[in-house]
């Protein structure tokens, strides 16, 4: 897959992440300025938010415990979209916990890729 365009399960493009960013640039700096305005959570460290994408080989803490990520996984597509109970509620209820990448874009994002696979399109 191509650097432009990585979609995760939920909808978000990895690519617009500052994580995923930071990566790219191998920038531990950002990745600690990155990690102050996410968590509070000291546990944290910034090598925790590398990320080369939800498809990609190495992916950021939180990611790897990601219920969607499992979800889709498990049901053998790539993302939510494709999946015959979307938007689930739970979906749903997790893009309204978003408070650093933007539920809304997600969900069009979702909606736009749901719509490239009806048959009535």
């Amino acid at each position: 897959m191509s650097k432009e365009g990585i979609i995760a399960p939920c909808g978000i493009e990895c690519t617009g992440c500052p994580a995923y960013q930071a990566t790219l640039d191998n920038d531990l700096d950002w990745m600690a300025e990155i990690l102050g305005e996410w968590t509070t959570d000291d546990s944290y460290v910034p090598e925790d938010l590398i990320c080369d994408g939800c498809h990609g080989p190495r992916i950021s803490r939180d990611c790897r415990v990601c219920w969607v990520k499992d979800c889709v996984e498990g049901k053998g597509i790539q993302n939510c979209a494709q999946c015959d109970d979307y938007p689930c509620d739970r979906l749903v209820r997790e893009w309204g916990t978003w408070n650093v990448l933007s539920p809304g874009d997600a969900k069009a994002r979702l909606d736009k890729i749901r719509e490239s696979l009806s048959p009535d399109s």
